[in-house]
């Protein structure tokens, strides 16, 4: 295939399953999951924190490994999600409009040995494999009513997803438009979405899309139900003695009607 249309299949998404085969792409990622992401007025939803390969079951993320987790309402402000049991929950969301749920996984160094796995540096390590530093983020947005309001606010994570449109507008065949930021900078690279039913294999998504020049890209919705979006990037760690490379990941879960 010639290189320019290599590139125009990129910039304009490829449908139809893809396995993510970049290295980074392997680790675990966190993600938001609800039962419904559209929900009666006054109503509280039961959230689940996952962290796997597999969208959108897989394994429920230890609590002790959750930094954040908070609902921010059409007004701006924000509410704490408390655990409850296995599960979390939101308050009621008493006004109408477009809530996010916003979560922050900790961030943690996690170095392959020799004789193992160990969650430090690789600093005092003999044998070491690779080091890797992560920050994983996630999003989620839910809608009450019309589902009326803004969903552009940034939250300073170093991988971010910011969408542009609401979804809860929008219908299969319709995109959603996004744009992804690293360390505050458009991002340079592929964004990757799915859906639920479409493959139960890892790391397979249904469409992917590479960012313009200003970290923006469209995905087109291709079915009803729950949807993922994700971003991932490796990058060498500034210190080479303390670690190999920085990882981040960035997710965005919604509902398609």
């Amino acid at each position: 295939m010639k290189k320019n249309s290599l590139k125009h299949l990129m910039q304009t998404g490829i449908a139809g399953g893809l396995l993510l085969t970049a290295a980074s792409a392997y680790a675990h990622f966190p993600w938001i999951s609800v039962p419904d992401y559209s929900l009666k007025q006054g109503k509280s939803s039961p959230v689940y924190v996952i962290s796997g390969h597999s969208f959108p079951v897989d394994v429920p993320m230890a609590a002790d490994r959750l930094d954040s987790l908070e609902l921010v309402g059409p007004d701006g402000n924000r509410a704490k999600v408390e655990q409850k049991g296995t599960i979390y929950a939101t308050p009621e969301l008493k006004t109408s409009g477009t809530y996010l749920l916003v979560g922050t996984q900790k961030n943690a160094f996690f170095t392959r040995t020799k004789d193992g796995g160990k969650r430090q540096s690789k600093e005092g390590l003999k044998d070491v494999i690779k080091c890797a530093y992560s920050a994983k983020t996630m999003k989620a947005i839910l809608s009450t009513g019309a589902g009326d309001g803004s969903l552009s606010n940034t939250f300073g994570h170093p991988l971010e997803i910011i969408p542009l449109n609401n979804p809860a507008t929008l219908k299969v065949n319709d995109s959603l438009d996004v744009q992804v930021l690293l360390h505050g900078k458009p991002y340079d690279g592929m964004v990757f979405a799915t859906y639920s039913g479409f493959s139960n294999e890892e790391n397979t998504y249904a469409y992917a899309v590479a960012t313009d020049e200003e970290g923006k890209a469209s995905i087109r919705l291709l079915s009803t139900g729950s949807w993922l979006v994700k971003a991932s990037v490796e990058q060498p760690y500034p210190d080479p003695k303390v670690c190999d490379v920085e990882s981040y990941s960035s997710t965005l879960t919604f509902g398609v009607q």
